[in-house]
């Protein structure tokens, strides 16, 4: 445990102990104040001291591991890696995952319905949001300012990387995102962006940002994978699709048209009564996300507003086929992060 507990001195480490995921000394202070369940005692430490003591049945742990995450806390997962029955003395173990706010691949965890984004700032403008449980990479570059903070409030993240020793950036994002988890990364002298990107991202995805000289947005990507492959020690990292875009190509709505056009959250905080609320009734959790993100990033050219429409004819006018296509639809589960758990 206090190996496990070096490697990653600010999570929370659940230690398998046979059903049970056990917590000790400080983790298991903290996790017994926000999961309101018993601390106890294990043992006695070097000063003679009780060793605290607070445990989750390993069946049931998703929902204790989704109420730590709510509250913003790191978990790392730690495994028994032989069969005890096989070994003799202690059953090796190792850290097999962290899982943080914004890296999170349960489903009890999740909303189907929105993504759960994981995003990046670097120095010099770059933006990148990582959706884990997806696959999906989206990087853009902006100037700080009303730009930025429109990104940011669309986006809306579970868990916001910062570059240390940028303190204006930092208090712009925390005004424009009270709610999110915000984690500060050192940043040491990083010209390695372009190799990161290549050896984690889809070969064409990765040469897209080499070849349009998107350095600001390559480093904010890079920033984004290396945080979620060094808490994903023991797998490798799943990216599916990779997309740089421009964050004028669409139109920007600033945390104040957002909130009071009601387009996600009423002025309560509630999503029923929402502009989403009202017009979601698509039959998969990937169809809610796509409606989600597009009335949050309204189009602003011509031709792609005029193709979208082209769409929206073809089943308007057909309610035959639209009911058919809908009937088959709903009995799709979400392949999206399916696809990423299997």
């Amino acid at each position: 445990f206090l190996s496990a507990k070096a490697k990653y001195p600010d999570a929370i480490v659940f230690f398998r102990l046979g059903d049970f995921y056990e917590m000790f000394y400080d983790d298991a202070r903290r996790a017994a104040e926000l999961l309101d369940i018993a601390l106890t005692s294990r043992g006695t430490g070097p000063d003679g001291e009780k060793i605290p003591m607070a445990g989750v049945p390993h069946h049931a742990a998703a929902g204790y591991l989704a109420g730590l995450l709510r509250h913003g806390e790191k978990v790392a997962i730690c495994e028994q890696m032989a069969d005890p029955s096989s070994v003799k003395g202690v059953v090796p173990r190792e850290v097999v995952r962290v899982v943080t706010p914004g890296l999170c691949l349960e489903p009890e965890s999740l909303d189907a319905r929105a993504e759960n984004y994981l995003v990046a700032l670097s120095p010099d403008g770059g933006l990148c949001a990582l959706e884990l449980s997806t696959g999906d990479v989206r990087a853009c570059e902006t100037e700080a300012g009303p730009s930025l903070v429109g990104e940011l409030v669309r986006l809306d993240p579970a868990e916001l990387l910062v570059p240390a020793e940028h303190e204006t950036l930092l208090s712009m994002c925390r005004e424009a995102l009270p709610n999110a988890v915000l984690r500060v990364i050192d940043l040491a002298a990083d010209d390695v962006w372009a190799e990161t990107l290549q050896a984690l991202l889809p070969e064409a995805d990765a040469h897209a940002f080499l070849e349009r000289g998107a350095a600001a947005a390559g480093r904010a990507a890079a920033m984004a994978l290396r945080y979620a492959q060094q808490n994903q020690p023991q797998t490798e990292l799943r990216i599916h699709r990779a997309e740089l875009y421009t964050a004028g190509e669409h139109l920007v709505l600033d945390e104040v048209a957002v909130r009071n056009l009601e387009i996600t959250r009423t002025l309560d905080g509630e999503r029923r009564g929402s502009l989403l609320h009202l017009l979601d009734d698509t039959r998969t959790p990937m169809g809610a996300r796509t409606l989600r993100r597009n009335l949050l990033t309204p189009l602003t050219q011509i031709e792609p507003i005029r193709r979208r429409h082209d769409l929206l004819e073809l089943f308007f006018t057909d309610p035959a086929g639209r009911a058919e296509l809908r009937e088959h639809l709903s009995q799709i589960g979400d392949l999206e992060r399916l696809a990423v758990r299997a």
